[in-house]
């Protein structure tokens, strides 16, 4: 990934924000630790918060457990797995799939998403401010590279988890590729994990190979 540059920026102490570049790295034990020790601790100190304060539930998000999938096993050994790091802290994740069959062109193949997150520490809530943004962003257009990289020009394949995720694409193809980087919404799309028939609820969406390669270039070192 040393041709390009996945930028994001941290809040300094005097509450500005400063450019800083992202280390993406296959998923190590270090990471684990991270998962175990640090995100899972935060989610469940929201998810007290909301129950002790009878609020509404916590946000979706804090129930994730990446900490658990990192031994999943049985039928995930195509799973890609990447983190992204800044210093010490580990600000984001990537769960993907390569090699997928594309829902709009049957001949070619697609990266499939998994899941995409920033750290909680990165999303804001009631407990805490982000200190990191853009994360989701990068960890997009790290996806758009690595589906170049297994031949599949920039394709990619996801199931969007809810409203939210969904108004974050929409922002970033809106922003960013002129309303462009995805082809129409489907729905009733199985993934290729273990719980694929689980996804056919879901919003399925898939880049637009050229939107998505002219999106990636804007990452490109100088």
């Amino acid at each position: 990934m040393t041709d390009y540059c996945f930028v994001v920026e941290v809040a300094t102490d005097d509450q500005e924000w400063q450019s800083v570049e992202l280390d993406i790295h296959e998923h190590d034990e270090a990471a684990k630790g991270q998962y175990l020790g640090v995100w899972q601790k935060l989610c469940q100190a929201l998810q007290k918060h909301h129950e002790l304060g009878k609020r509404p539930p916590a946000p979706e998000w804090a129930a994730w457990k990446p900490g658990e999938w990192c031994d999943q096993k049985h039928g995930y050994e195509s799973r890609l797995k990447f983190v992204a790091t800044c210093g010490a802290n580990l600000v984001g994740f990537l769960n993907c799939w390569p090699n997928v069959p594309s829902v709009y062109d049957s001949t070619k193949h697609v990266l499939y998403v998994e899941h995409l997150a920033a750290a909680p520490g990165n999303i804001d809530c009631e407990l805490w401010r982000k200190r990191f943004r853009f994360v989701g962003q990068a960890l997009l257009a790290v996806a758009v590279l690595l589906s170049k990289q297994y031949g599949h020009e920039g394709r990619l394949g996801l199931h969007v988890a809810d409203d939210r995720a969904f108004g974050f694409y929409r922002h970033i193809s809106e922003r960013h590729c002129g309303g462009n980087l995805f082809h129409p919404e489907q729905t009733g799309i199985p993934g290729p994990t273990p719980r694929r028939e689980h996804e056919r609820s879901k919003r399925y969406l898939e880049t637009v190979e050229n939107a998505a390669s002219e999106w990636l270039e804007g990452y490109r070192r100088d």
